[in-house]
């Protein structure tokens, strides 16, 4: 049995495409001891990038719930709310292009056989 498992981590087409910048060394040792303690073998793990497309409403909603944001901006006041929200609509203006975001997704594909 072949197992490919997708990790998106968005990043823009015009930045480095830097295996070593696209996850820390020991989060990738973690998952392989993971696989390895769970029976899999053959484990690779390896970059992948893949073409993204979001629209102007899909980008801002995408924007506003994953990570650090996406923890913070339900807790804080409406004030301060808006103003990351303008503050996250100026960021992202440069990447839409026709209200489409293109960009690769940089992510990790994971192969291994059941042992």
């Amino acid at each position: 049995m072949l197992i490919d498992t997708l990790v998106p981590l968005a990043t823009d087409r015009g930045q480095s495409r830097r295996p070593e910048r696209r996850a820390r060394p020991a989060a990738i040792v973690r998952r392989r001891r993971i696989l390895q303690a769970g029976g899999w073998r053959g484990i690779n793990i390896g970059p992948l990038d893949v073409p993204c497309r979001l629209t102007r409403a899909e980008l801002a909603v995408h924007a506003r719930r994953m990570g650090r944001i996406g923890m913070i901006l339900p807790d804080i006041d409406d004030g301060r709310r808006g103003m990351v929200d303008a503050a996250l609509d100026r960021a992202f203006a440069p990447y839409l292009s026709c209200g489409v975001a293109r960009f690769d997704a940089a992510c990790w594909i994971v192969r291994a056989q059941a042992g």
